[in-house]
């Protein structure tokens, strides 16, 4: 299972706290319920836009490459601090249990193939097991035919290797005893998982993966550099600047019809 770095779980909360569909769940939940009954007659769509624009997520670089801000403007600060912190807080429980979800997920596929690899092991071993009787009956029944019931005693180097390879075609060299033993000691096992080779390897794996648990409180998706600071001076909008400018782009827009009209009276004459 490859383990989630620090930047893989750090996306996942960036990318939930840019979502769009956050940002709409807290437009439902705590802005338009504290909005008067008479701005709330307004269309959803310019409240919506009005409360995007009060609310900014953006990179900050100045503190770290990877650090982020989000910045909400209001009439209250209590309110508006209470919100900015329930808004990260809605966020990281969001990237929490996305992160747990991958996790388990992840956890869930190795063991289901973990469980695969182990059955097909298993039948394996049990074919094989099926397979080794049927030969063992083959020999026992050329021992029985050739009356051999203990395998021979050979002097000697020769004897040595016999014994050594009597396995194959030279299984019936055994002897009847031997091979019935085997036999009958093969039909009645139980399990053949102590003779399966990297069985118990998989099994410890799958047991691992299995039982794969996540406590929500010892993944932490972020981390908060500094309190939340609200300014010491109102951030206002500034009308007169807004008047002003408004004003010299009338007039401007006066002068430039008023000429526009004169030329069109001149080229008439």
């Amino acid at each position: 299972m490859t383990p989630f770095s620090v930047k893989d779980v750090y996306d996942v909360f960036l990318r939930n706290l840019q979502a769009e569909s956050l940002r709409r769940d807290f437009f439902t939940r705590y802005y338009l319920p504290s909005l008067s009954d008479s701005k709330r007659k307004a269309p959803l769509d310019s409240l919506y836009s009005e409360f995007s624009q009060s609310l900014v997520v953006s990179g900050d670089a100045k503190a770290s490459p990877d650090g982020y801000s989000l910045t909400l403007r209001g009439e209250d600060p209590a309110v508006i601090s209470e919100w900015v912190r329930l808004y990260i807080q809605s966020a990281e429980d969001t990237a929490r249990k996305e992160v747990i979800k991958n996790a388990s997920r992840e956890a869930e596929v190795r063991a289901r193939n973990l469980n695969q690899q182990i059955v097909a092991l298993r039948e394996r071993g049990q074919r094989s097991r099926e397979d080794l009787v049927i030969q063992l009956q083959e020999a026992l029944k050329i021992a029985q035919s050739i009356g051999l019931e203990n395998p021979p005693i050979l002097s000697g180097g020769l004897g040595g290797e016999v014994s050594a390879d009597m396995g194959g075609q030279l299984t019936y060299m055994r002897g009847s005893r031997a091979l019935r033993a085997e036999i009958e000691n093969l039909q009645r096992r139980q399990s053949d998982d102590p003779f399966i080779p990297g069985l118990r390897a998989l099994q410890v794996k799958y047991s691992l993966f299995n039982s794969f648990e996540v406590a929500p409180e010892n993944v932490s998706v972020y981390r908060q550099d500094g309190p939340i600071e609200i300014p010491d001076t109102p951030v206002r909008v500034k009308v007169g600047l807004i008047l002003a400018i408004g004003l010299l782009l009338g007039c401007v827009l006066g002068v430039i019809v008023a000429l526009g009209r004169w030329l069109y009276e001149m080229n008439r004459k």
